[in-house]
Parts: C-alpha cells; structure tokens; sequence
C-alpha cells in the first residue's frame, strides 16, 4: 500500500498558490514579492491546522486574511472566496500521471491529504488516476501534522498493520516526521534537491515520482 500526501506531492500547490498571490497583489496594487506573500502564508497556514478542526476552507479564508492583514492589504470576502475556488484548479506535478498508473499495476493507492472532500474530488479528476482509498481532515476531524491522521490511516486501509504501508511525502514539518513518529516507513519527495543538512529521519530519498516509481517497480 502506498499512502500519498497531496498538495506538494501530487499536486503542484506552490505554483498554483504563487499565481493566485500574484493576481491578488496585482489587483490590490501593491509591490510586495510574491516570495514574502507565500512564506507567510505558509507559516500562517501551519500555524492555522494546529488550531481546533474546522473544515479546510474556513483556514484558507482566514490564512488569506491575516497575511493580507499584517501586510496592510485590504482583504474582502471575494479574495477568501476566489483563494478558495482556486486551489480545484491546481495542476498535478507533470511525473504525476505517468508514475502513479505505473505503480497501480504493483500496489495499491490512497491519498491523506489536509483538505476537504469536494475540493479532493477536483484535484482527483485532474489527475486521472484511481485510487483506492482517500483520506481527508474532514474524515480524521484533525490536520497533519496531528498523528491522529496516520493513526485514523493506518486503522482504515492497513487493519493496523502499518509495515503494509509506505508513505510518500514532500513535506517533512506536516508528513515525515509525524509518520515517522509512529513507526510508519516514509519516502521523502525532494524536488528541491534539499537532502543536504536535514535534521530529520525517513527511509527512502526520491527527487520525484518517476525515480520513486522505477525503484518500487523493481523491488
């Protein structure tokens, strides 16, 4: 069984995040870098999933209006709207298609992923990929990095046997370590090629889903 995180993953949420930031910061005339704009909202959005459940849409708006805000950026509901209708759109990374349909011929798939159930649906069908299960916060009622989620995950589609699962992951703050944590065995996606100096553990280094996917196909 191999258990996927999504946005970072399998899709490309940063470039997707990066252009709507820069439509917004656009339309509000403001000169601010769309590299400040993400790196802020990245520390809220964490800041935000470690606060009590609430469904993903509500932390998009309110991540959205506190960096608008301590920005000095006027924020409107239609900006919370348009940031959520937008993360639907966001495209899979391009090794996603063909790597994922290879591996489903050996194992199978299951996304857990911090979102809620109508968006995963979207991001889904633009990856044209079956899988056999998907797990949400909206299932756990808990965003990763909680371990609630793993622990919900390994239950679910392992029957508690969690050497059946592998999970792969770009993010070691929100999947790596609290996988880890619990015994599970990770693959860290290094797109960034940023192996160099990590202080955390997992078991297996890929710099995508294509050399994730030739190594697992021989095993």
């Amino acid at each position: 069984m191999l258990t996927f995180d999504c946005y970072g993953t399998l899709i490309d949420w940063e470039s997707g995040a990066r252009e709507f930031f820069a439509r917004i910061l656009s339309s509000k005339s403001r000169s601010i870098g769309v590299d400040t704009f993400l790196s802020k909202w990245l520390e809220e959005d964490f800041r935000q999933v470690q606060g009590p459940y609430r469904p993903y849409k509500e932390i998009l708006r309110a991540s959205l209006r506190r960096v608008m805000k301590d920005l000095g950026i006027d924020y409107s509901e239609t900006d919370g709207d348009e940031f959520v209708s937008s993360v639907s759109s966001w495209r899979p990374f391009p090794d996603v298609k063909p790597a994922l349909r290879s591996l489903r011929r050996k194992y199978k798939l299951a996304i857990i992923s911090n979102i809620d159930n109508d968006i995963i649906v979207e991001s889904i069908k633009l990856m044209n990929v079956n899988f056999d299960y998907v797990i949400t916060s909206e299932d756990v009622r808990a965003y990763k990095p909680s371990t609630k989620v793993f622990e919900y995950a390994v239950k679910k589609i392992a029957k508690d046997e969690k050497e059946r699962m592998l999970h792969v992951s770009f993010s070691p703050s929100y999947d790596i370590i609290p996988a880890k944590s619990l015994g599970l065995r990770v693959a860290w996606i290094d797109r960034k090629g940023l192996s160099e100096g990590v202080h955390f553990e997992y078991d297996y280094r890929f710099r995508d889903l294509l050399q994730l996917r030739d190594a697992l196909m021989g095993w």
